[in-house]
């Protein structure tokens, strides 16, 4: 029996996520603190061997994924979801310029976030980043994707059966943590 081996691993601090500020499909850089980052997963990942390693397109996961220290493919279905208006925004400020979008998700109704994409949309965009990953690696190997904790978050909820609950029973996606999944 085949295995696939899938590491999926969050980008490094961002100066967005630094500030508490909204960053969908912004290009916000690593801070310092996310270089920093960077290097503790290059000691982390050095010696380990890929078959595949993809990054979303993004500044922030692009320099995340230098840690590999391979060839990177980067891939725009794996970037984060696309906030739109909330862009840039704290969640404070969110609140206040789109109380009708925070009633929605309160009471759990499908929208865009921000006129961006909604959750379904998301869903749909991350289960087929991974089944054509999977498609690539039919006999089984291992791959690292360098992605967003929404990514992470939206995969993961759809593979554990919950992504109808709210909030999401997983933990917060940290900066540089890495997610494994294996597919027998």
């Amino acid at each position: 029996m085949s295995t696939l081996e899938v590491c999926l691993v969050r980008h490094g601090q961002s100066v967005s996520n630094a500030k508490g500020v909204w960053q969908g499909h912004g290009d916000s850089p690593l801070s310092d603190d996310g270089r920093t980052q960077v290097d503790g997963l290059r000691r982390a990942l050095r010696g380990q061997a890929y078959d595949l390693v993809i990054s979303s397109d993004l500044s922030r996961e692009a320099d995340t994924a230098k840690a590999a220290e391979v060839e990177v493919e980067h891939d725009r279905a794996w970037r984060e979801i696309h906030v739109g208006d909330w862009e840039g925004l704290t969640m404070e400020q969110v609140v206040e310029r789109f109380p009708e979008q925070i009633e929605a998700l309160k009471a759990r109704r499908t929208f865009a976030i921000g006129g961006g994409e909604s959750w379904p949309q998301v869903f749909e965009r991350a289960d087929a980043a991974l089944q054509a990953l999977r498609a690539r690696l039919p006999q089984g190997g291992r791959a690292i994707v360098f992605t967003h904790g929404g990514i992470i978050a939206a995969l993961l909820s759809g593979l554990l059966g919950v992504r109808d609950r709210f909030p999401w029973p997983l933990g917060r996606m940290r900066n540089t943590g890495r997610t494994t999944l294996r597919f027998s």
